[in-house]
């Protein structure tokens, strides 16, 4: 964020007054580290919803936050996902040719069809 800028207006006594003012906000994620873009974007967005009657201005900021979280936590999913075959090192094949993934989900095909097309999945998923 950036140093606040105030605008002022003079008041009865010949006083100045400030009358609004803004703030600039860094939206950029952080560089090849989606959790560090995740903090921060919790932290704009809720810089930008902390008045008690956000603008709406502030309420774009907060979206855009949300939208670039969601980003990130989506390419840290995908990071995760390509990391665990890799770590675990369980690559391997049955003898048809199919990972054991792909081994269990057959029974749920059709291939009355005259192809093997899916017809449903039952999936099992811990995060």
């Amino acid at each position: 964020a950036g140093g606040a800028s105030y605008s002022y207006e003079t008041g009865p006594d010949g006083r100045q007054y400030a009358v609004g003012g803004e703030v600039s906000i860094d939206l950029s994620p952080v560089p090849d580290d989606p959790q560090a873009t995740i903090a921060k974007m919790q932290q704009i967005r809720r810089a930008a919803l902390a008045p008690a009657q956000p603008s709406s201005q502030d309420q774009q900021v907060a979206a855009q936050a949300g939208r670039i979280e969601a980003k990130a936590r989506a390419e840290l999913a995908q990071q995760k996902a390509s990391e665990t075959p890799e770590a675990s090192g369980d690559d391997t094949t049955d003898d048809d040719g199919l990972t054991p993934v792909k081994a269990s989900l057959s029974p749920y095909t059709d291939e009355a069809a005259g192809e093997a097309s899916p017809t449903g999945f039952l999936l099992d998923i811990a995060i």
